[in-house]
């Protein structure tokens, strides 16, 4: 009995990181849009800031692997472009995590407003509209934390937060 628990542990743990791990360039990210958002929902339910702050792309992704092919990168400093990217991003966190932590939330669907953005080696997917339902009572809402995702060598990110 022992040693099914200690497989049956082996097991899970190990299809856990190779859902979650993504590769050197991109770590933490998921295989799917769904298991990220259900990461995330996770990691609000505990409150965990920092949980949900490794899901996003972080700065050095973003101007590694992403930065050179944005439109904005021919306008803007790519610092300018993080710096407020990343303001917003706290912005939404500090108002909506205290409010949602706790909460047991369940994707129903996730959709995009804006049509996929296709650069070499990545697509962006913006405008995102995530429905949820809140299990305590059934309630149904759109989730306002969640607007860009980028998806890299069939591996998924969230870009930033949005209040």
């Amino acid at each position: 009995m022992q040693m099914k628990r200690w497989i049956f542990g082996a097991l899970t743990s190990a299809l856990f990181v190779a859902g979650c791990s993504g590769d050197a360039d991109f770590p933490n990210s998921y295989r799917s849009s769904e298991a990220l958002i259900a990461a995330a929902l996770d990691a609000m339910q505990e409150g965990d800031r920092e949980a949900l702050e490794t899901l996003r792309v972080s700065e050095n992704e973003y101007g590694t692997l992403l930065w050179d092919q944005l439109p904005e990168s021919r306008h803007f400093p790519l610092e300018y472009v993080w710096s407020v990217n990343e303001h917003n991003s706290q912005k939404a966190l500090d108002e909506l995590l205290p409010v949602l932590s706790g909460s047991s939330l369940e994707l129903i669907e996730l959709t995009f407003d804006e049509p996929v953005e296709e650069y070499d080696g990545f697509r962006l997917f913006l405008g995102a509209r995530t429905r949820v339902r809140r299990e305590s009572d059934g309630e149904e809402a759109i989730l306002p934390l969640f607007d860009g995702f980028v998806e890299r060598d069939g591996r998924w990110k969230l870009l930033n937060f949005s209040d």
